[in-house]
């Protein structure tokens, strides 16, 4: 399911109303870009700075989906990915989708992470690229929940 997005279309009209989505990053200007750009798209977002802080938000609110850096303080990216997938197994809950960011390539994740994230941008991301991975993974899981894909 994995997949690196590099040639989004629709660049600039990409809107989301009502979609809730958690992003754990620890660097403050990252955090005020994905808070700012996930309100330009109409979506709510609670931004953390740690992947315990995001452990403790899924654990009391669903989310539609997590966008998580993968070089964090007290639980990076890695550890977190493991964590989520190990808490939806445990409580048999929905699949919440995981766009991971990071200034590394996206060949230098280890390969055991890779089909347990549905996305994954390189710092510095764009815009148009974010809203075309979440594009893509909203309409993903629009197909599954209904049962219908064009």
């Amino acid at each position: 399911m994995f997949d690196s997005i590099s040639n989004p279309s629709n660049v600039g009209s990409v809107r989301f109303p009502g979609k809730q989505i958690l992003v754990a990053d620890d660097n403050p200007v990252f955090q005020i870009l994905m808070k700012q750009l996930a309100a330009d798209a109409g979506m709510r977002s609670l931004v953390l700075s740690n992947g315990r802080q995001l452990m403790r938000a899924i654990a009391v609110k669903q989310y539609d989906a997590v966008i998580l850096d993968l070089d964090m303080p007290v639980l990076d990216g890695v550890a977190t990915i493991e964590a989520i997938r190990r808490a939806e197994q445990h409580s048999n809950a929905e699949r919440i989708p995981i766009l991971i960011t990071s200034i590394s390539r996206a060949s230098d994740l280890p390969e055991h992470i890779k089909p347990m994230i549905d996305g994954y941008l390189q710092k510095p991301i764009s815009r148009g690229l974010l809203m075309a991975s979440l594009e893509t993974i909203f309409m993903m899981n629009l197909c599954v929940d209904n049962k219908v894909c064009t």
